[in-house]
């Protein structure tokens, strides 16, 4: 800040928004405060200036019945709608009906979802998305349909994370740290990136009955799943979701170990089929699964799109000195919860891993098991462990000696993600090929060939000892 610090100049706002006794003193109040803290960046000026020449945004063809309503936001900064109220607490779900109503003309108009839906009193800051009901197409937008993403309020003594709020929610100015919040709000169920990679995925998605990659693959999934788990939601929406993920932590993967990349289209649909990870050290990043079908070339070239702003906003984001687990909260959020915990699926946080791997008697040369591995909790803990105690292991060594193993296709997908987050850049600049050992199984009916086939072949043994 030139003249203040952030926390003058939102000590000042707050102050002001209790003299504004309208929407407008408020909104008026809040341009100021945008106009001073982000001054030293020309393309927030910008978005400010925009909002200065005038604020209301038309919402075309909201459903109603008879002819199409035709509706104004009170803010539109860019891909931002913010509907003020005097005070959320007597009218915020007044506000809740505009936004869904803004939602629906825009859903209904086939516009891409590309936008926030915030409702503020300037002290309360409110974002919204729509619902996976939504989403999926089995309810149409209104207030029930939404979703509250967050309940964020400007405190005295705390006015730092209002700025970044701003920042990140407005101009996304800086380049974002990955933490588990930060990831779970920019690429989970509520997120733009997920919305519209879905969406992009329902338009290519034939029918059922048509034969199809995409058919063949569903119906892989569901009868793996169904020996997996017995029971499970097979819906087409479920794997779509599913498919998400997957291809979520491959373009992720891959931005972890070259961070500068612009990859062409042609590079996305190899980082899709792992060839791009093969060219970089990385053995067996993707193995056949049941995601296939997104880079069927018939297919991949209409969903290049979505593809690409998903991994664009993954670009945004700076991976080094990844402090914790951060696709565990993603993961959770987009696979079924009920069937995890019907299996008795639980999962441990980061510190409880880290505490517990702390504490293990471990020589330079253990080889480790988990075999419920989920995200890979424990295995990101292990590699550091290993690295704390023996800085001069290599990352192949390393990698060898950290072993999963997991029911769940994706499981196995996402603990690989973050095994490589966790072993990082050296992965690509190794002598040799790293393999990952996380493997998809169930390890209480895992046979004594099976085992020999991939877990074992090396000579290593894990003993597993399960009470009854």
């Amino acid at each position: 800040m030139a003249h203040h610090s952030v926390q003058e100049e939102v000590a000042d706002y707050l102050s002001g928004l209790r003299l504004a006794n309208s929407e407008e003193a408020k909104k008026l109040r809040f341009q100021n405060l945008l106009n001073r803290l982000f001054q030293d960046s020309q393309a927030a000026r910008d978005v400010v200036n925009k909002l200065a020449q005038g604020g209301e945004k038309t919402i075309f063809n909201i459903p109603r019945p008879g002819v199409p309503k035709t509706g104004y936001a009170d803010i539109a900064y860019n891909n931002v709608i913010i509907e003020w109220e005097k005070d959320l607490a007597k009218t915020g779900r007044h506000a809740e009906d505009q936004l869904a109503e803004y939602l629906a003309g825009s859903w209904h108009s086939g516009e891409r979802y590309d936008y926030t839906l915030i409702a503020t009193d300037g002290r309360i800051w409110r974002t919204y998305a729509p619902s996976l009901e939504v989403l999926l197409g089995q309810e149409t937008p209104n207030r029930a349909g939404l979703r509250k993403v967050e309940d964020f309020e400007v405190k005295k003594d705390d006015e730092s994370r209002f700025f970044f709020f701003l920042d990140r929610v407005l101009f996304r100015s800086t380049r974002q740290r990955a933490t588990l919040e930060a990831i779970q709000l920019d690429f989970g169920d509520t997120s733009r990136a997920f919305i519209n990679t879905v969406r992009a995925m329902q338009q290519v998605m034939p029918e059922p009955d048509a034969a199809s990659p995409v058919q063949v693959a569903f119906e892989q999934w569901q009868r793996f799943l169904e020996l997996a788990y017995g029971k499970f939601d097979d819906r087409r929406g479920v794997y779509l979701i599913h498919t998400y993920l997957s291809i979520f932590s491959k373009l992720l993967a891959y931005a972890v170990l070259r961070p500068a990349a612009r990859p062409s289209d042609d590079e996305l649909r190899s980082i899709l089929t792992g060839d791009a990870f093969n060219a970089l050290n990385v053995a067996n990043f993707v193995e056949g699964d049941f995601f296939y079908w997104v880079s069927d070339p018939a297919l991949f070239g209409r969903l290049a799109p979505a593809l690409r702003e998903l991994y664009n906003q993954i670009g945004e984001y700076d991976f080094t000195d990844v402090e914790e687990d951060i696709l565990k909260g993603v993961y959770q959020e987009l696979i079924d919860i009920d069937t995890r915990h019907s299996l008795g699926e639980y999962y441990t946080p980061d510190w409880l891993c880290e505490r517990v791997v702390a504490n293990l008697d471990l020589a330079r040369s253990a080889h480790t098991l988990d075999p419920a591995c989920g995200s890979g909790s424990f295995l990101r803990a292990l590699v550091a462990r290993f690295r704390a105690d023996w800085p001069d292991m290599q990352v192949q060594q390393i990698a060898n000696q950290v072993t999963g193993i997991d029911v769940h296709p994706l499981s196995v997908q996402i603990a690989k993600t973050t095994l490589l987050l966790a072993l990082g850049e050296g992965v690509a600049r190794a002598n040799k090929p790293v393999t990952l050992n996380v493997y998809l199984a169930n390890t209480l009916f895992l046979s004594q060939d099976e085992g020999k086939k991939t877990l074992y072949s090396s000579g290593h043994h894990f003993l597993v000892q399960v009470d009854k």
